[in-house]
C-alpha cells in the first residue's frame, strides 16, 4: 500500500479543487455570459461604397434545450441591437453525441435552434456554413431545418453581397 503524506494530500486536493473550478467556469458560467467583440477590417480592394458595412459573426452553438439554449436566446438580443448588415453563422449548430445514434442528435436540436436563429434579423439576411459536428451527425438535415427558416447555407460555393453599387 502506497501512503500519502499530508503534504501530498493537500497538493492533491488543491489542484483537484482547481480543476473542478475551471471546468465548472468554463462550462457553466462562461457560455451563459455571451460578449460583442468589435473588430475593424482593411481591406486593400474593399470598396468605399461599402464602408461600415457591419457583419455580425456567431459560431458553435450545439443546440440542447437546458444548457446552450440560455446563451443562444441571451444572444439575440444583443446581435439585433447591433443592427448588423450580414448575419454569418459558422457551423455546429447541433452536438455530435458522446453515445448513441449521430442521426438522432440532428433531428432533436436542427430545428428548434434554427427557429432561434432566425430571430436575429439583417438587411442582407443571415448565412451559414456547416460545423464539423453538423457533418458527423446529418448534415442534411440541419441544411434543411436551417434553409426552413430562411437562412441561406453555402457548402462550397460563394455569393456576391451587394449595396449601393458596390459589391464583395
Amino acid at each position: 500500500m502506497i501512503s500519502t503524506t499530508r503534504r501530498q494530500f493537500l497538493y492533491r486536493s488543491v489542484a483537484a479543487a482547481g480543476t473542478l473550478a475551471v471546468a465548472g467556469d468554463s462550462v457553466l458560467l462562461e457560455p451563459n455570459r455571451p460578449r460583442i467583440v468589435r473588430q475593424a477590417f482593411w481591406l486593400r480592394r474593399w470598396p468605399e461604397r461599402l464602408n461600415g458595412f457591419t457583419i455580425a459573426l456567431l459560431s458553435d452553438f450545439h443546440y440542447d434545450p437546458y444548457f446552450s439554449i440560455h446563451p443562444l436566446c441571451a444572444s439575440i438580443p444583443l446581435v439585433n441591437g447591433l443592427r448588423p448588415d450580414l448575419i454569418v453563422l459558422t457551423g455546429d449548430f447541433v452536438s455530435v453525441p458522446l453515445s448513441g445514434r449521430h442521426v438522432r442528435a440532428a433531428a432533436f436540436a436542427a430545428e428548434p435552434c434554427a427557429r432561434l436563429l432566425r430571430e436575429m434579423t439583417a438587411p442582407h439576411g443571415l448565412w451559414a456554413v456547416l460545423g464539423n459536428h453538423d457533418a458527423e451527425t446529418d448534415p442534411q438535415h440541419v441544411t434543411r431545418a436551417l434553409q426552413a427558416e430562411n437562412i441561406h447555407v453555402l457548402a462550397n460555393q460563394a455569393v456576391a453581397i451587394e449595396r449601393d453599387g458596390a459589391r464583395f
